[in-house]
């Protein structure tokens, strides 16, 4: 598909950016950035995505540990790709 954010785009070790006021929910995250006065709400998916971005973990890990959680057959590498170029697009990972 054209268009679609690649993990060759992505940073190596991608990390949420500090300052950020996280609350969890039922249904995944509720992230609030201070200094824009934004909120983000996150689903499950979206949710495990950012957790995932502590700096320690490679995009290719980051995918796995995705397909792991959700018993996934083939690896949700775009799926992944296009969540973080969200997360990133929102200067929630950087």
């Amino acid at each position: 598909m054209q268009g679609l954010p690649t993990l060759a785009a992505m940073a190596a070790h991608p990390a949420q950016v500090p300052r950020l006021d996280i609350t969890e929910t039922d249904d995944g995250l509720v992230v609030f950035q201070p200094e824009t006065r934004r909120v983000h709400h996150l689903n499950v998916t979206a949710a495990l995505i950012f957790e995932l971005c502590t700096g320690a973990n490679s995009d290719e890990q980051i995918v796995a540990l995705v397909q792991q959680a959700f018993g996934l057959d083939e690896a949700p590498t775009a799926e992944v790709a296009t969540v973080m170029a969200s997360l990133r697009a929102e200067q929630l990972i950087a």
